[in-house]
C-alpha cells in the first residue's frame, strides 16, 4: 500500500526522526531543555536500530541498502540540523556562529555521504573514519550543561569552538573504534539519567 520499509529497525529509526522533529519545533518555541531531551532520545534510537536490524531474519539486500540510506537521512535531521537550531535558539546568532553552523552542517552531510559509499553491508564496521555525527547526541547535551556554569558571553565562545571542532572531526581521517557491548548500555544508562534530570 505504501512505499518504503516498515521493519522493526526502520521504525526505530523513524521514531528517532520524529523525536528530532519535535525537538526542532520546541526549540523554536525556546523550550531548549525539551529539545535537548529529544536529541538524546534520537541518539538512543540510533544506538539500537542497527542492533535490531542485525537480528532481523531473512533481511534482503534491498532492505539493508534502505536501512543505510534512511539511517543517514534521519541522522541529518537528528544530529546535524537539530543541534544547529538548538544553539541558534539559545542566542548564538553572531556572524562567527553562522560560520561555524555552515562548517558543522556541511561537514555533517559530507561525513554521512562518505559513510554511505564506503560502507559494506556484508562486513561489520569495527572502526569509523571520522567522528560519527551521532556523537552529537552525547557531546551537545554536555555542551548545553555548560550554559549553567558560564555566563552567556563566555558560553557562546566555548560552545562555538566545540561545535567547530566537532565539525572538523566529522571529516577528519582519524580512526575511532565502534562502541559495542557494555559500552552501549553504559551510554544508555547515562542517557536515561540525563533525561530524568532534564525533565525534573
Amino acid at each position: 500500500m505504501f512505499i518504503g520499509n516498515y521493519s522493526k529497525s526502520a521504525c526505530v529509526t523513524y521514531l528517532g526522526t520524529i523525536s528530532s522533529v519535535i525537538g526542532i519545533i520546541v526549540a523554536m518555541k525556546q523550550r531548549i531543555k525539551t529539545a535537548i531531551v529529544c536529541l538524546v532520545i534520537s541518539g538512543i534510537c540510533d544506538m539500537f536500530d542497527g542492533k535490531i536490524a542485525r537480528k532481523e531474519k531473512n533481511r534482503t539486500e534491498a532492505a539493508k541498502n534502505y536501512g543505510v540510506e534512511i539511517d543517514s537521512l534521519s541522522d541529518t535531521i537528528c544530529f546535524v540540523v537539530l543541534p544547529t537550531i538548538i544553539f541558534y535558539q539559545m542566542g548564538m546568532n553572531h556572524w562567527y556562529n553562522f560560520a561555524v553552523y555552515i562548517l558543522y552542517v556541511l561537514a555533517g552531510i559530507i561525513r554521512l555521504a562518505y559513510f554511505n559509499i564506503s560502507t559494506s553491508n556484508s562486513e561489520p564496521i569495527k572502526k569509523y573514519t571520522g567522528l560519527p555525527v551521532t556523537s552529537a547526541a552525547i557531546i551537545m547535551p554536555m555542551v548545553y550543561l555548560m550554559s549553567f556554569i558560564f555566563d552567556k558571553a563566555i558560553y557562546n565562545i566555548i560552545a562555538t569552538i566545540i561545535m567547530g571542532i566537532v565539525g572538523v572531526l566529522f571529516i577528519s581521517n582519524i580512526k575511532i573504534p565502534k562502541p559495542k557491548g557494555n559500552i552501549l548500555y553504559f551510554f544508555l544508562g547515562i542517557a536515561i539519567i540525563f533525561i530524568f534530570l532534564m525533565l525534573i
